[in-house]
């Protein structure tokens, strides 16, 4: 799932979050069939289905399918970028190896890459203590991305995307689903978090930008059986712009008391940027994933956000 297509919906009907070109198990494996015949899909499993993508494992692969028309300019960023990015940094992150072309059947590329053991976050129940474990590696993670020369990813193909960084319009987005959350039961939270969007945060100057992630939530974060953080998935998003997008997961996966711990391990942050950081922390994931949580009946992934929400609050 990803914030241009979050952001970009405005109907909530269950129809709203249906996939234009879903990728199930028969063209999932005649694909690969046809493509990749030397790879075995005796066994294949579906490993998991995002706003943009399916995955589906085959052995010791990962494949990635995007399944409406939105992902497919995501897919190619990743297919162009993630090589180049993986030796950058100190978690792992889906390295292409196998990339698969359009057909008449399916209208995108897609394509492989070696399968990252390990759970994202929502399919966890951590203790505050198991939290603050993965600030350092998070933080030193972050530190890594945001360090990388703006213009060598520029060189790669990423773009400055403005919307990414738009604290207004994430206010405005995140307005939208006010009321269906506060019916779910959620007034009061709803009542503090218009409060704290009374106030809402002014973009930064571009010349602060950054690579981001720009969907750095837990959903993204795979964990090791000792809940320790090993990688990071999902990059279609990936673009120039405010580093405050991704220090969001200071405020979404951390609580208070354990908030600074990331910090330091990240290095400094000015209170404008920390400010910005939990707006976006509100809005994306605290509202608008929440809403999609619900609406689309994803347990574990309302679970996290709940948590996301009541941390920014």
């Amino acid at each position: 799932m990803d914030a241009a297509g979050l952001l970009s919906h405005t109907h909530r009907t269950s129809e709203a979050w249906d996939a234009t070109h879903p990728v199930g198990e028969p063209l999932a494996r005649a694909l690969l069939t046809e493509q990749f015949p030397h790879i075995d899909v005796t066994s294949l499993e579906p490993i998991g289905s995002g706003w943009d993508n399916d995955l589906w494992r085959a052995g010791a692969w990962a494949f990635r399918f995007p399944r409406r028309e939105i992902g497919v300019a995501f897919i190619d960023t990743e297919i162009r970028v993630l090589p180049s990015l993986a030796s950058r940094l100190p978690l792992s992150i889906p390295r292409p190896v196998w990339v698969g072309c359009a057909t008449s059947e399916y209208p995108s590329a897609f394509y492989g890459h070696a399968f990252l053991e390990g759970d994202t976050v929502e399919h966890h129940t951590l203790s505050e203590e198991e939290r603050a474990a993965c600030a350092d590696p998070l933080g030193h993670f972050l530190r890594a991305l945001h360090g990388i020369p703006r213009d060598e990813v520029r060189d790669m193909g990423v773009l400055e995307r403005s919307a990414a960084s738009d604290m207004a319009r994430l206010k405005a987005r995140a307005m939208e689903d006010v009321g269906r959350l506060r019916a779910g039961g959620l007034g009061r939270d709803m009542d503090a978090a218009e409060e704290l969007l009374r106030d809402c945060p002014p973009a930064c100057s571009e010349a602060q930008w950054t690579v981001i992630h720009a969907d750095f939530h837990a959903r993204h974060i795979i964990l090791d059986p000792t809940q320790r953080p090993t990688g990071v998935l999902d990059w279609g998003d990936i673009c120039v712009g405010d580093p405050a997008v991704d220090l969001s997961i200071a405020y979404t996966f951390f609580s208070a008391a354990t908030r600074e711990r990331f910090f330091e391990a990240y290095g400094p942050v000015d209170s404008a940027t920390r400010r910005r950081a939990r707006h976006v922390g509100l809005t994306r994931y605290g509202m608008i994933t929440l809403d999609y949580a619900i609406e689309t009946a994803k347990t574990a992934l309302e679970k996290e956000t709940r948590w996301s929400l009541a941390c920014c609050l």
